[in-house]
């Protein structure tokens, strides 16, 4: 999520329905990385920060699952 500098609410829906998506199916989980200061407050104020792993590197956020 490394160049992303702004995230709509189509954005935030996606991001739940792919996580949705991944758990109904027992195909893994969405973890994201490189995530932006503006993302994560974006993120925060709409409530779904804790939805998600976060982690600062790929390499992270791989090693999670």
């Amino acid at each position: 999520m490394g160049e992303l500098d702004f995230i709509s609410s189509v954005g935030l829906r996606t991001l739940i329905d792919t996580k949705k998506v991944c758990r109904r199916n027992n195909r893994g989980e969405l973890v994201l990385a490189h995530v932006p200061e503006e993302i994560k407050r974006t993120l925060q104020l709409a409530g779904f920060y804790t939805l998600f792993k976060v982690h600062d590197t790929a390499l992270g956020a791989v090693g999670s699952i």
